[in-house]
């Protein structure tokens, strides 16, 4: 009887733990998800050095993410958009 319910209570420790680490996971996923929502909408006011720091950390060596992260900024946030080109000549 007495090792019976040692098991039993080292498996509800262990679901207990499970449980635990699922919802830290969530909850770090939401985290991220609140801390990279902000970065975007205050993109324009960040300097241009953390600017690249960030987008360098959000891509690292994936060419098509970070030909797409670029885009999205470049058309989203006005300090990152190109110049206009000239029309005519002056």
């Amino acid at each position: 009887m007495q090792l019976h319910l040692k098991t039993g209570i080292a498996t509800v420790a262990r679901q207990f733990e499970r449980q635990r680490r699922f919802r830290m996971a969530a909850l770090v996923l939401r985290f991220e998800h609140l801390v990279g929502r902000a970065a975007l909408r205050l993109w324009s006011d960040l300097p241009r050095d953390l600017q690249e720091r960030l987008f360098e950390d959000a891509v690292g060596g994936d060419e098509p993410l970070r030909y797409n992260l670029a885009i999205y900024l470049h058309d989203h946030h006005p300090r990152t958009t190109h110049p206009p080109r000239p029309t005519a000549v002056a």
